[in-house]
């Protein structure tokens, strides 16, 4: 249907008509840009940032109590090495990239960067695992923002933070929240970040910001390059322009096309990343790395070294993170626009679903077409990319939980409210009582 009035004669009802479009165009965003979110009633705001920031402090405050794990109990003494060899951190910058190119057919300058650097700077573990909490942080964030933006309603924004928060499960195993320099955290972080800024604008320079962005997220950590069909596809219907996915695709292709180059000169056999396409060892590395992304997976599938989640720490979870993650959810429910925005009328919930459940099985799939994790992972296990499978439940949920939710009335209405503030209190609950377990567990120590 046009916007554009039918011309009048009369020159009063000329500007009554120019009035009215001028409103209709102001209420209405354009093709080029979603639909801001639902406004919020102050008093439900104030009060769910700060259960939002509660959550976020008592699972921070998890990550913060633990020990140096992994890699990281090498790259703690990063300074003194340095010292010992008389390197400068650039040197060591430098030397380690290329050493990861010449044998390994691998280009992250990123990580070897964030890595060094954090350990350099950050001379202690306090000071490190503030930077793990900060990642974990931002990547909450950038999830939340894109959920919300997308969908044009603040509640599918804040559901969104709680189910990332939900998932967010230390592991035992190979864990990236407590260990390896947060870099899938920060990675989740720039990625999505990326999509947002290039969603809220069109001009110049967001485009190129975020093509600065998700070049530095693919330079950190390559799996992030998993992610740009479905980015294309959320991009073009709550746009309507393409030419924004071009801050994607152009970087994504150019990395792809060197690192083939890099394997194809690569100095000996890259032994631990190596592909290997047995089909029924892609598939059940794959699965393994899939369900490793549920939660409570490692309790349930009885992964090896899982200690036992007592009674004491469920309770202590409920108090801590249960109840405030139920009262976060049950007050926005309801509160998306219910005659739907224009960004939700085109897909936007859909389209983050696709993405989240893309981030899900296409990072597994990866995993579970490399060798080493095929020789290595056992059930109930899960490697680092595990993380971007749990960020990506996360959005898949928060996605669906809003379709839903500007559905339901009346007494339907009361009941969602009711049940989904009991299941994602109970999620979260569970997940930071497993966390307490994970940390006191004697493989942690």
């Amino acid at each position: 249907m046009s916007l554009v009035p039918a011309v009048e004669s009369d020159s009063e009802n000329d500007s009554e008509n120019d009035s009215r479009r001028s409103r209709r165009a102001a209420a209405m965003p354009t093709a080029a840009s979603p639909a801001p979110f639902g406004s919020p009633t102050a008093r439900a705001a104030i009060v769910v940032t700060g259960l939002l920031g509660w959550l976020l402090a008592a699972f921070g405050a998890v990550i913060a109590s633990t020990p140096y794990r992994g890699d990281d109990v090498i790259n703690a003494q990063v300074r003194d090495n340095l010292a010992a060899k008389q390197w400068t951190l650039w040197h060591a910058i430098t030397y380690n990239t290329a050493d990861w190119m010449e044998h390994q057919g691998r280009f992250f300058p990123g990580s070897v960067s964030w890595t060094l650097s954090v350990f350099y700077v950050a001379d202690g573990r306090a000071a490190y695992k503030l930077v793990l909490v900060a990642t974990l942080a931002l990547a909450v964030v950038a999830a939340a923002v894109l959920a919300g933006r997308s969908a044009g309603a603040w509640s599918s924004a804040v559901v969104t933070a709680v189910l990332v928060l939900g998932l967010a499960q230390i592991r035992v195993w190979a864990d990236a929240y407590t260990a390896f320099s947060g870099l899938l955290t920060l990675t989740t972080a720039m990625t999505l970040g990326a999509v947002v800024l290039v969603l809220r604008s069109g001009r110049w320079w967001a485009v190129l910001g975020a093509a600065g962005l998700y070049t530095a997220a693919l330079l950190t950590y390559e799996t992030v390059i998993l992610f740009v069909p479905p980015i294309v596809v959320l991009l073009v219907v709550l746009t309507r322009r393409w030419r924004r996915t071009l801050a994607f695709v152009v970087p994504a292709a150019a990395q792809a096309v060197w690192v083939l180059y890099l394997r194809s000169q690569m100095l000996g056999a890259a032994s631990a990343y190596q592909v290997a396409l047995t089909p029924a060892d892609v598939l059940r590395t794959t699965a393994r790395q899939m369900v490793a992304a549920l939660p409570l997976s490692q309790w349930w599938l009885h992964a090896s070294g899982v200690p036992p989640l007592d009674s004491g720490m469920v309770v202590v979870g409920v108090v801590l993170a249960g109840v405030p993650a139920g009262c976060c959810v049950y007050l926005v429910s309801g509160r998306a626009q219910r005659r739907g925005s224009v960004a939700a009328r085109r897909g936007g919930s859909w389209t983050v679903a696709l993405l989240g459940l893309w981030m899900w099985v296409s990072s597994s799939v990866l995993v579970g077409m490399t060798a080493r994790w095929q020789e290595t992972m056992e059930l109930g296990q899960g490697y680092l990319p595990v993380v971007y499978g749990q960020v990506g439940l996360a959005l898949a949920g928060g996605a669906l939980w809003h379709v839903v939710d500007v559905r339901v009335s009346g007494r339907q209405a009361v009941l969602w409210r009711v049940l989904g503030a009991v299941l994602a209190g109970v999620l979260v609950a569970l997940t930071l009582a497993g966390n307490l377990a994970a940390i006191g567990a004697e493989s942690l120590s």
